[in-house]
């Protein structure tokens, strides 16, 4: 278990002004997790059923597929959920969760093949910025198994702890495998907690953000309209148009 800095709301009680403070809160580094799956739980996924997997989605159009340098990454899933937890003297807080899994590893519990990654309560968020700390953690971390080493520096640049400053620069395990993050999954309110969706939501007039379709307006852009000459069914955003339609102006 490792530690992360992040900035917590809370409430003043001398001004009753809502405020955030840095707080240290656990998190599990993706590297280290699949470090410990392959080198000591003994995880094995065969080599054969990894390129498939690849060659099966560019072969069905995914540019993220195509443009793949290696098709012996094994492919990773990031998928974050909002839940309902009852606390102690029947208190109910809402708790957001990042969870990770191998996608190509099916144990026969599916609940074993999920590892949680950071929690967090709904109320501690400070506006975007608490999760994005956490993000640029993941983010740290991915692109480290995605290189299959040891991060020689943190997420920032700093120094990292004598443990870690050790491996710095080492394989990852020891078969030298790689990784490569290719899902990011969740329900609409997840989705809008990771990209920010600027000015779309699931309840507004801007309804998606695969394309252009609306909730109202003319009958041609109307979700519902499943008629073949309507203006979205054919024109899903590429990734240009997705980055200048619906990602924020600020705050990225």
């Amino acid at each position: 278990m490792q530690q992360i800095r992040v900035p917590v709301k809370y409430q003043d009680l001398d001004d009753g002004q809502w405020k955030f403070r840095i707080e240290e809160r656990p998190i599990l580094d993706p590297h280290l997790i699949l470090q410990y799956l392959f080198d000591d739980a003994n995880v094995k996924i065969p080599a054969e059923a990894v390129r498939k997997y690849w060659s099966h989605h560019a072969r069905h159009g995914e540019k993220w597929a195509q443009t793949c340098d290696n098709y012996n990454r094994i492919p990773l899933g990031i998928f974050g959920d909002s839940a309902r937890v009852t606390a102690q003297y029947g208190k109910v807080v809402q708790v957001v969760g990042i969870f990770m899994n191998l996608v190509l590893w099916r144990p026969a519990s599916v609940r074993a093949s999920r590892f949680c990654l950071f929690t967090i309560g709904e109320d501690e968020l400070w506006s975007i910025h608490t999760l994005q700390a956490v993000y640029r953690r993941l983010t740290w971390s991915l692109n480290a198994a995605y290189m299959g080493k040891h991060p020689e520096v943190g997420p920032g640049g700093e120094v990292v702890p004598p443990k870690l400053r050790a491996k710095g620069g080492q394989q990852l395990t020891r078969d030298s495998f790689l990784f490569c993050c290719t899902e990011i999954r969740g329900d609409w309110s997840w989705h809008k907690k990771v990209w920010r969706f600027h000015r779309t939501f699931w309840t507004g007039v801007q309804i998606c953000h695969h394309c252009r379709a609306l909730s109202a307006g003319d009958w041609g852009d109307i979700y519902w309209n499943l008629n073949d000459d309507n203006n979205w069914q054919n024109s899903e955003f590429d990734l240009d148009e997705f980055c200048q339609e619906r990602l924020p102006p600020h705050g990225i």
